[in-house]
C-alpha cells in the first residue's frame, strides 16, 4: 500500500526566536527505521475519506489538566463549569415515581410482601410524620428516617438484609487518590450486613438530606443555584464511588429535601433520570417498594444492577490461584505478591477466548480471575468506564500440573506462541468497558492490525504489539456465561442515551502493562516510545488510526522476554478509525461483521475531536469547530507533547519555571501556550533524552512554520515516521544515558511558588551524580469539606477522558485525576 505525503497550509504561529530559526539536522534523506513494515508506505497519512465540510459537534466543559493542589478543589472555577456541564448533559428525564418502580425495578408480583412491610414500618412512620415536619435540621430528619428505613427493611432475608446506618460524621476513604474524603448522610449497606457500613465497598445505596434544597424545578430541569449544583454534584460523586467499588452495572441515589419531600435517582454510564418528587410521610409504599425490590433481584444476595457475571471466589479458589501465580518465576520473585495481597480484592468475572474450531474463530467461555490490584480504573461517572485487570483463566489450570501454556490461533491471524515466552502468555488483561452502541468495537481494529502484520510477515510477538485474544459484547446475550444460563441482557446495557446507548464488553488482551511513569531509567523510557511509534507506524500502515496518542495508552511490559530490557507498547484502540484502505482490507477479511452504516462514518469519525486533551495536536485544537481530518502527523505530534508530559513530571528538569512548569504547559484549553512553547529551545542539558526533546521541537516547528519577512508561510513539513524515529535512533546510540535516573514521583504543586517546598536538584540521578531529588508541593491531604470538584467524567490517566456531549456522542476531554497504573479509558 502507497501512501503520498501531504502538504498544506498551517495557522500561523507566534514569531520564531532566532535560536530556532534553522532545524537541527537535514532529514530529506533520514534513514528509515530498522526492520520497517513491509510496504509501510508513505512518510505520514492524512485520511481523506468523505466530506471535508461536516462541521465538528462541541463537546461540554474545559479541557484542562489538574497539575496544581489548587485545581483540583471544588472551588476552582474550571471544576465547577465542568461538573455542572457534564450533569446538565447526562440528565435524561424526571419520570413519575410509581412509573419508576414500574418501568426500572419490576418483578413478579410482590405486592402483598409489600402490604406487609408497610403494615410492620407504620408505627416508626407514624412517629416520623409528628417529628420531620417540625425537623430544624438535617439530623433532625436523619433520626426519624432512619427508624423507619430499618423497620422497613427489618423482615428481609438474612441473605438480602442490609444495615441503615447514620454515617454524617462517618469518613469514607476516597476510592480516587488526590480526592478528598466523604461523609454520606445515611448509608444502607450491601446485602447480610449486620453493621454499619465504613467504606464505599460496604455501601449498597446512600440518602443524601438536604434541609430544603430540591436539584430539581417545577419545571423538571435541573436547578440552577448555587445551592443545588453543589447537592446535585454531591450526589453525583456518591453515584461514582458506588458504581466503581461494586463493579455495578447501575446504582441508585436518594436525595431527600424540605422536611419529608424524595426523589431515587438512577445512574448508569450513559446518564442518570431522577423520579418526580414524593412525600414519604404521606406515601407508605414507595420506600417499602423502593428498597425490597433493590435487595431482592432474581439472584440472593445480590442489589439490584449488580453485574451477574462476577462473583466472589471461595478460599480453596484463592488459595488454588495463588499457587498457580507461584509458578511464575517473575511474580514469585519479581512482584512478590503476598497471598493477601494477591487475592485479597480478586473476583471472578466471565469473559471469552477465541479458539480455532476447523478452521474457523470460535467465542470460547472462560472464567478469569483477578490478581492483585485492577491495573487501571476509569474513575468517571458516565462514559465507557474502563477498568482492566489482570487475570488468570481458570481453565488454564490443572490441579496436577504447572499452569499450561495456551497456544493460540485464530483464524489465521495469529501464530502459535513460541516456547521462548513461556510464562507470559499464562497471564492477561482483561478489559472491561461500556462502548458506545454507534462506535465500532475495539476488537475490529485490533483484527485488522493483526490481518496486516499476517499478510506482510511482521511477527508481532516479537515486535511486542498488543494483541486481542478475546472480547465480547456482554448485551449481546449470544453465549451462555452464568452457569449454563445467559446472563441478563437488560443489565449490560444502558438505558439513558436512546440511539447512543453503551453496551458491556470485555476484552482478553496481551501483554500485561505496567505505567510509563515507572522508567528505571530515562533511555528504558524513551525506548518504549520508540516502540510505541513503531506500532503506530505499522497500524497505520494497516489503515488503522489510534487518534489518542496519551500516556495511559503507551505502557511497558510487566514481564520482560528472555531477561531483555522492557519494551514498550500501544494500547486501548478504542478511538481509532479506519484510513486509506483499512476499512476495505477489514471487510474483505471479515464479511460477517458489522457494516459500516451500522457505525459512525470513517468519514464524519476523523472530524471528531478525540484524544487525551493535553497530548492533542495544535492544529486540532485550533480546528475544532472546523474541517480538518485527523491524520498520522497529529499522532506523531502527540508522541512530542507525551515526552515533554513525562520529562516535566517525572525528571529533574531545572525548566526555568519548575515545578509549576507542567502546569504552565498542559493546564490551558487552547493551544495558545503549546505554540508558544516550540518557539524556544526549552532545555540546556546535555543529556540525551533533552536533545531529543529540542530535536523533535524543531522537527515540529516545521509543521507549524511561521510567517516570512514578507508574510509569506512558507508550506508545513509534517511529521514523518522516518523522521521522528531517525532522531530517536541518533540519540539512542548515544554513550551519555544516565543508567540511575529512575522516575521522579509527580505531587501537584501550589500554583503560588512560594508555596511550595522544594529539595535541592543538584544531587538528581538525571544530573548523573547517583543521588535522587523530589519536588513536591505542600501535600497536605484536603479535608473533607475542603469538596473536590474533579471532573465527574475523568479517568484515572493523569490528564484526559471521554466526554459526553449532550446529544449523546463521545468526545475527549482532559481528566481530572490520579495517573493510571494501566490501560486508560
Amino acid at each position: 500500500m502507497s501512501h503520498s505525503p501531504t502538504t498544506r497550509s498551517a495557522p500561523s504561529p507566534p514569531s520564531r526566536t532566532p535560536e530556532s530559526a534553522s532545524a537541527s539536522t537535514s532529514r530529506a534523506d533520514a534513514p528509515s527505521p530498522a526492520t520497517p513494515p513491509k510496504n509501510a508506505g508513505g512518510t505520514q497519512v492524512v485520511a481523506s475519506l468523505g466530506s471535508a465540510n461536516t462541521p465538528r459537534k462541541t463537546r461540554p466543559g474545559s479541557g484542562v489538566a489538574n497539575n496544581t493542589i489548587e485545581s483540583q478543589k471544588q472551588d476552582d472555577l474550571r471544576n465547577k463549569i465542568v461538573w455542572k456541564t457534564t450533569m446538565m448533559d447526562n440528565f435524561k428525564e424526571i419520570v413519575e415515581v410509581h412509573e419508576f418502580l414500574k418501568t426500572y425495578m419490576s418483578r413478579d408480583d410482590d405486592s402483598s410482601t409489600i402490604n406487609k412491610i408497610v403494615t410492620q414500618a407504620a408505627t416508626s412512620l407514624e412517629a416520623a410524620e409528628k417529628d420531620v415536619p417540625a425537623a430544624t435540621n438535617e439530623k433532625a430528619t436523619s433520626k426519624s428516617l432512619i427508624n423507619y428505613l430499618k423497620q422497613v427493611v427489618s423482615q428481609f432475608s438474612a441473605n438480602n438484609k442490609p444495615f441503615v446506618g447514620d454515617t454524617q460524621n462517618t469518613l469514607f476513604e476516597s476510592i480516587q487518590e488526590n480526592e478528598h474524603d466523604t461523609m454520606p448522610d445515611i448509608t444502607i449497606s450491601r446485602p447480610g450486613f449486620k453493621e454499619k457500613p465504613t467504606s464505599w465497598a460496604e455501601a449498597g445505596t446512600v440518602i443524601e438530606l438536604k434541609h430544603k434544597t430540591d436539584i430539581f424545578n417545577d419545571q423538571g430541569q435541573i436547578n440552577g443555584s448555587e445551592e443545588s449544583s453543589k447537592a446535585l454534584i454531591q450526589i453525583a460523586k456518591s453515584a461514582r464511588s458506588l458504581l466503581i467499588s461494586s463493579h455495578s452495572c447501575h446504582v441508585y441515589v436518594v436525595a431527600c429535601f424540605n422536611r419529608g419531600w424524595a426523589r431515587i435517582l438512577r445512574f448508569d454510564r450513559a446518564g442518570f433520570r431522577a423520579t418526580s418528587a414524593f412525600n414519604w410521610l404521606k406515601a407508605p409504599t414507595i420506600f417499602p417498594t423502593f428498597l425490597y425490590r433493590l435487595y431482592h433481584p432474581p439472584t440472593s444476595g445480590r442489589m439490584d444492577g449488580d453485574d451477574d457475571t462476577i462473583s466472589v471466589p471461595s478460599s480453596s479458589d484463592k488459595e488454588r490461584m495463588y499457587l498457580a501465580l507461584l509458578a511464575h518465576d517473575f511474580y514469585q520473585k519479581g512482584e512478590n505478591f503476598s497471598e493477601k495481597d494477591a487475592t485479597k480484592n480478586s473476583v471472578w468475572l466471565k469473559a471469552v477466548r477465541f479458539v480455532d474450531v476447523d478452521g474457523k474463530r470460535n467465542a470460547q467461555p472462560v472464567d478469569c480471575f483477578t490478581i492483585g490490584d485492577d491495573l487501571s480504573i476509569a474513575d468517571g461517572l458516565f462514559g465507557r468506564a474502563t477498568r482492566v485487570y489482570r487475570v488468570i483463566l481458570k481453565q488454564d489450570i490443572n490441579n496436577d500440573e504447572p499452569p499450561p501454556i495456551y497456544a493460540l490461533k485464530a483464524r489465521s491471524l495469529w501464530t502459535q506462541i513460541h516456547s521462548h515466552l513461556t510464562g507470559f502468555f499464562f497471564f492477561w488483561n482483561l478489559k472491561d468497558s461500556w462502548r458506545q452502541s454507534c462506535r465500532r468495537p475495539e476488537v475490529d481494529f485490533y483484527d485488522t492490525i493483526a490481518g496486516y502484520c499476517k499478510k506482510e510477515e511482521i511477527n508481532m510477538d516479537e515486535e511486542g504489539m498488543a494483541r486481542c485474544h478475546g472480547s465480547i459484547d456482554l448485551s449481546a446475550g449470544t453465549i451462555p456465561l452464568v452457569g449454563e444460563e445467559r446472563s441478563d441482557r437488560a443489565l449490560h446495557v444502558t438505558c439513558s442515551a436512546k440511539t447512543y446507548e453503551r453496551h458491556h464488553t470485555r476484552t482478553l488482551l496481551t501483554p500485561v502493562g505496567k505505567p510509563l511513569k515507572s522508567f528505571d531509567c530515562t533511555k528504558s523510557l524513551t525506548h518504549a516510545l520508540h516502540n510505541a511509534i513503531r506500532h503506530h507506524q505499522i497500524a497505520c500502515a494497516g489503515g488503522v488510526l489510534h487518534r489518542d496518542v496519551s500516556e495511559g495508552n503507551v505502557l511497558f511490559r510487566e514481564v520482560s522476554v528472555k531477561g531483555e530490557k522492557l519494551k514498550g507498547f500501544l494500547v486501548d484502540w478504542d478511538y481509532a478509525e479506519f484510513i486509506q484502505d483499512g476499512l476495505k482490507n477489514f471487510e474483505a477479511e471479515f464479511p460477517d461483521r458489522a457494516k459500516i452504516s451500522e457505525y459512525t462514518a470513517p468519514d464524519k469519525s476523523l472530524k471528531d475531536f478525540t484524544g487525551t486533551f493535553p497530548f492533542v495536536a495544535i492544529e486540532m485544537i485550533d480546528s475544532f469547530n472546523a474541517k480538518t481530518l485527523h491524520g498520522s502527523h497529529h499522532d506523531l505530534e502527540s508522541f512530542y507533547w507525551l515526552i515533554i508530559w513525562m520529562i516535566l513530571r517525572h525528571t529533574d528538569h531545572k525548566h526555568p519555571n519548575d515545578e509549576l512548569a507542567c502546569s504552565k504547559l498542559f493546564d490551558h484549553s487552547t493551544s495558545d501556550v503549546k505554540r508558544g512553547w516550540l518557539m524556544r529551545k526549552q532545555f540546556t542539558q546535555d543529556l540525551p533524552l533533552f536533545q531529543l526533546a529540542n530535536a523533535l521541537r524543531e522537527q515540529l516547528l516545521d509543521q507549524y512554520p511561521p510567517e516570512s519577512s514578507r508574510s509569506k508561510r512558507r508550506e508545513a513539513e509534517n511529521l514523518t515516521y522516518e523522521n521522528v524515529l531517525a532522531d530517536f535512533d541518533q540519540h539512542l546510540k548515544s554513550n551519555a544515558w544516565p543508567t540511575d535516573d529512575k522516575a521522579l514521583p509527580y505531587i501537584a504543586p501550589s500554583a503560588d511558588p512560594s508555596k511550595n517546598v522544594t529539595q535541592s536538584k543538584g544531587g538528581s540521578r538525571l544530573a548523573g551524580t547517583g543521588s535522587r531529588s523530589t519536588r513536591s508541593g505542600t501535600s497536605k491531604r484536603p479535608r473533607p469539606d475542603e469538596l473536590d470538584a474533579t471532573d465527574p467524567v475523568a479517568s484515572v490517566s493523569s490528564a484526559g477522558t471521554t466526554a459526553v456531549a449532550s446529544d449523546g456522542t463521545e468526545r475527549r476531554r482532559s481528566k481530572k485525576s490520579k495517573a493510571s497504573n494501566g490501560q486508560a479509558d
